[in-house]
């Protein structure tokens, strides 16, 4: 509102606003939720009815083979079989990483505790990590540490022989950018943007970088793969000054 008119003291006298009744919008923010909240119960319920029926069709399909034990040709289609219900067990777990995305509010998490708590889900081995990132903190979705550890998955699954993983950070105009690199075999130029769609002929593994990419984008933080073919994978993770802070643990 603003005064526009004041007696000789000063004192405001009359006031002009606009006021907006949202009542129809907060209804209409409610409906939303509980239609959310719904599709996420059979979701839930249709995928848990799905992985039932994958459990029996792979159990048939190990009964077939016994069976035809000797039988080449049966054995190949059952063995096309099997590829195929793989297939749509990842469908399946696809849907419930996506199911959880954007669940939840954004907020502050550290970079570097994120990417260790991502770590401590996988396998490295002798991998050698270095996570350089200090204090940074960024504001994104909760399903930062799945990204995190979808990162680490990705080089474990492509770099062929990676030995060492790097995570460290540089201030632009911009704001803030996370690199995240390995010594493996790096990324050809011509799939750099291709490596990023769903499924990618087969080669990303479950928890994809569109997934990654996705997660990211909630909060406006961009990612792209930069590195040098032959010198190992380069992800920069571009995310802008309000998104972004330094905040001693």
């Amino acid at each position: 509102g603003k005064v526009v008119e004041r007696d000789a003291g000063g004192k405001p006298l009359r006031a002009v606003g606009i006021h907006t009744d949202i009542s129809g919008l907060k209804l209409a923010e409610n409906a939303l939720v509980r239609v959310n909240q719904k599709l996420n119960v059979i979701t839930q319920l249709t995928r848990q009815d799905l992985t039932t029926q994958i459990f029996i069709l792979n159990s048939y399909c190990a009964l077939t083979k016994n069976y035809a034990e000797g039988q080449d040709q049966i054995i190949d289609a059952v063995q096309k079989c099997e590829l195929a219900v793989r297939s749509i067990n990842e469908i399946a777990e696809f849907t419930r990483d996506y199911e959880d995305m954007g669940a939840k509010p954004p907020k502050w998490q550290n970079v570097k505790m994120t990417f260790l708590f991502g770590l401590s889900h996988i396998s490295i081995g002798e991998i050698q990590h270095h996570i350089e990132t200090g204090d940074l903190e960024i504001f994104t979705d909760p399903l930062f540490e799945k990204a995190c550890q979808g990162l680490i998955e990705n080089s474990l699954y492509h770099g062929e022989r990676v030995r060492e993983i790097r995570i460290s950070h540089e201030t632009t105009d911009t704001g803030t950018v996370i690199i995240f690199e390995d010594d493996g075999v790096g990324i050809p130029k011509e799939r750099k943007e291709q490596i990023f769609l769903r499924g990618d002929g087969g080669h990303t593994p479950v928890r994809g970088l569109n997934f990654i990419r996705d997660i990211l984008d909630i909060t406006g933080i961009t990612i792209r793969e930069t590195g040098e073919d032959g010198k190992g994978a380069r992800f920069e993770i571009a995310v802008p000054k309000d998104r972004a802070r330094f905040n001693k643990i």
